[in-house]
């Protein structure tokens, strides 16, 4: 990139979200079903932002403990294990994006148990995060970084059967962690991880209230209806991560989708009613997610009456080029400028130069 885009993001702080299943063609309107009125709230986010419309998934069988492994060292997940219960038996050698942000506070978030994906050992001992926050619903449990001792207050469930807490929770303990930095004057690097929606789509808050079912969607899975379904929760997700980052000054959110849902090539053809798609064009966008950058115009008013008021952001844009997961941790490193005397792959987000995406699971 040119020089003048290293360091525009120098002491800045930095959410890093990793968003749960999404599939980029959901956004497109010219199929029969997915119209405007499909997670409107998203689209205009995207539309203010800096949004990556060609951007990839590089998991391998480790699914979102790969795209983390992606976006945490820039290097691809090797695909045919699952690295973060093998990483022990493999060497690696690289520099996290918690290690290169060495002056900043971090801390990774998830809504789950410690012990899924092996992340009480990964984010300390392979990422190198300064505290790693999770959710165990065990009043025996008294670790200090149990979300039950730390933020007992913020606690909500998307429905009450649900094993997770919500993302609405999640974003709360992030405003928490990142209000603590800022009064200690000390720039932060946040990694929550959203959980909604999971295969197989259960917990939706709107079940009661489906917009699609078989009588107006017929010959797709019923699965695939669920997913459909949580488009108005996952518009929810994405204003609590807006209110999240206008709340908090000097602060970039930047987000991406972990992976797309293994959805039938019947039901993607009829969901972009188009019958003379190949088969490798339909992998192409099962393999598709997307991600954008959000910088929120300080200079812009709050409307008090609007705590999800979408601004412009100051770094917006459009970007047509394949981009990865990958590519994410160059960015932030550049950016920053924490890239001095680090040896990295990738290509900036926002560069025009060209590169390829690799999908490990192949």
């Amino acid at each position: 990139p040119d020089q003048t885009i290293n360091g525009i993001l120098k002491d800045k702080n930095i959410i890093l979200v990793q968003l749960e299943t999404f599939n980029h063609f959901l956004l497109d309107e010219s199929g029969p079903y997915l119209d405007e009125t499909f997670m409107p709230y998203l689209k205009e986010l995207l539309s203010k932002s800096f949004y990556l419309s060609n951007f990839y998934t590089n998991v391998g069988i480790g699914h979102s403990s790969d795209a983390e492994f992606a976006s945490q060292t820039g290097l691809l997940p090797e695909g045919s294990i699952t690295l973060f219960w093998d990483f022990e038996t493999n060497e690696y050698t690289f520099i996290s994006l918690a290690e290169a942000l060495n002056n900043y506070y971090s801390a990774s978030l998830h809504a789950d148990d410690k012990t899924f994906y092996n992340r009480i050992n990964i984010y300390d001992k392979l990422f190198s995060f300064d505290e790693l926050y999770y959710y165990f619903d065990d009043a025996t449990d008294k670790n200090p970084y149990n979300v039950i001792n730390a933020f007992p207050n913020s606690l909500d469930k998307t429905n009450p059967n649900s094993p997770w807490l919500s993302e609405k929770s999640l974003f709360e303990w992030t405003k928490s962690l990142a209000i603590q930095s800022l009064n200690k004057d000390e720039n932060f690097y946040l990694f929550p991880i959203t959980v909604h929606p999971h295969t197989p789509f259960k917990y939706d808050p709107y079940e009661d209230e489906p917009i699609f079912t078989s009588a107006n969607l017929p010959n797709v899975d019923s699965t695939t209806l669920k997913m459909l379904n949580f488009g108005r929760f996952y518009d929810d997700i994405i204003r609590y991560l807006v209110e999240l980052t206008n709340s908090l000054s000097d602060t970039v959110l930047i987000a991406y989708a972990d992976h797309g849902t293994g959805f039938s090539l019947n039901d993607v053809k009829t969901l972009l009613g188009d019958f003379s798609l190949s088969d490798l064009e339909i992998w192409n966008e099962i393999n598709k997610t997307f991600a954008f950058i959000y910088y929120p115009d300080p200079d812009e008013p709050n409307n008090p009456n609007n705590p999800y008021q979408i601004k412009e952001s100051l770094i917006k844009g459009k970007q047509p080029l394949v981009r990865s997961q990958i590519d994410i941790y160059r960015t932030i490193l550049e950016l920053t400028a924490a890239n001095q005397e680090i040896f990295y792959y990738g290509t900036n987000l926002l560069s025009d130069e060209h590169t390829f995406s690799y999908h490990a699971k192949t």
